[in-house]
């Protein structure tokens, strides 16, 4: 048996706000139909200073993973992923996305590797990525690629850069926007920028002014914004509001034609034992749980009712491991019994071998759908839903910390992108 499979990148945002949510009922600090509503705002920060609008585009890094990317793709934000860390499935995603208007912000992962005390290896972890991005995505301008560099060495980035410059080339060409770290703000950072400006031959890019190690001061940022006069800055790193705020008021007045973009991974303050992300996500999925095995995901997932029926009479529904654990519990141990529910299920499905056991069925119902639920269905359920409830309530603190102007979060059930149900 094959549940039904639902893609959340094949929705529209009018399917997506379409039909009234459903409200299982079940135990929850954060029961899972009870949506946070805030007042819509802007999607990004706009802030005045002399009457100067200043835009600020906030991407929410460290999505690297399959659900938490889905998370920020259900409502449209800007979404930050490292190279080295996308799957096939995400990077597949990652097209997807941008080619429906999504801005995606792929960092190379030399932070990591210069944290770990590691080079690097730009061409066999990072440069295939972006070539198959490039390659396969058709709106390449929602693509932000941070271009190779070293962590506080300007010298050996812009070595690397010149060495890989007509890859570089490639990329900027095919439409993708190329973000270039600066990494020193204390060793003539307009020296490095000339030396930059005569590599790409007058090609768009962005600069990365890094927030986190070897990170410049606000002022550092503001000075170098004023006599640079840069088209496109992107803050690495950089998640304090009050810095962006004040960075924006004063990038703003000295150079009001900048376009100023940042990237900060929100998740990590939220996740862990005691605190949102993983405590909401975890009363959710146990009322979830509840909710499916009376039905109320019937459009998408079997109730407990229909799943005992395939292990009933459906010949191959479980495997044998399944099938010995159902033999196991309900008291049948020893291998040749186990020999005879296994023959039984590959067979015609297991009522072969249970119904000569309780032919008055007087007990047999009662324990095969106890043992069902409690080893098989229920586990199952939770593997389903983790991660479609993981991307919902990364959606949900997306839209909390950075409220877009949405008619609301897509239902859980509409989040529902189920493997084949294999017990």
């Amino acid at each position: 048996m094959a549940t039904a499979q639902i893609d959340m990148f094949g929705l529209t945002d009018d399917d997506a706000a379409a039909g009234d949510r459903r409200c299982p009922s079940g135990p929850g600090r954060y029961p899972w139909w009870h949506a946070e509503q805030q007042t819509a705002t802007p999607p990004n920060l706009y802030l005045f200073s002399a009457g100067i609008p200043v835009r600020i585009e906030r991407f929410g890094s460290g999505a690297s993973a399959f659900w938490d990317f889905l998370g920020y793709a259900l409502v449209g934000m800007p979404v930050g992923v490292t190279a080295t860390e996308v799957t096939v499935k995400v990077r597949a995603k990652i097209v997807s996305y941008v080619d429906r208007g999504g801005r995606v912000f792929v960092d190379s992962g030399a932070f990591g590797a210069f944290r770990a005390g590691k080079e690097m290896d730009f061409e066999e972890l990072v440069f295939p990525v972006y070539d198959e991005l490039c390659r396969r995505a058709r709106r390449r301008q929602g693509l932000l690629l941070v271009m190779p560099d070293c962590v506080g060495d300007q010298r050996r980035t812009l070595e690397l850069q010149q060495l890989h410059i007509e890859r570089i080339h490639r990329w900027i060409d095919s439409g993708a926007e190329a973000v270039f770290p600066l990494q020193d703000a204390n060793v003539a950072p307009l020296h490095a920028y000339e030396r930059l400006l005569a590599l790409l031959d007058d090609r768009p890019h962005t600069l990365g002014i890094p927030s986190n190690a070897r990170a410049w001061r606000p002022h550092q940022v503001v000075d170098f914004v004023r006599r640079a006069r840069p088209d496109r800055v992107h803050l690495l790193g950089l998640a304090r509001d009050s810095v962006l705020q004040q960075l924006a008021r004063d990038i703003g007045e000295h150079s009001p034609a900048t376009r100023l973009s940042c990237d900060a991974c929100a998740l990590t303050a939220h996740a862990g034992r005691g605190r949102r992300l993983t405590d909401r996500a975890k009363s959710r999925l146990e009322s979830a749980v509840a909710a499916a095995e009376q039905g109320d995901y019937g459009d998408v997932l079997p109730d407990l009712s229909t799943y005992l029926t395939d292990v009933l009479y459906t010949p191959g529904f479980l495997s044998d491991e399944q099938v010995e654990c159902v033999a196991h519990h309900l008291g049948y141990r020893d291998s040749a019994w186990r020999s005879r529910f296994i023959a039984a299920a590959a067979g015609q499905g297991l009522r072969e071998v249970l119904a000569p056991l309780d032919p008055d069925e007087t007990w047999m119902p009662q324990a095969m759908a106890s043992v069902v639920a409690e080893r098989l269905y229920r586990p199952w359920l939770r593997r389903v839903l983790a991660g479609p409830i993981r991307a919902w309530e990364v959606a949900r603190i997306a839209c909390d910390d950075d409220p877009q102007g949405v008619p609301g979060l897509p239902r859980l059930e509409e989040t529902i992108a189920a493997q084949e149900a294999t017990a």
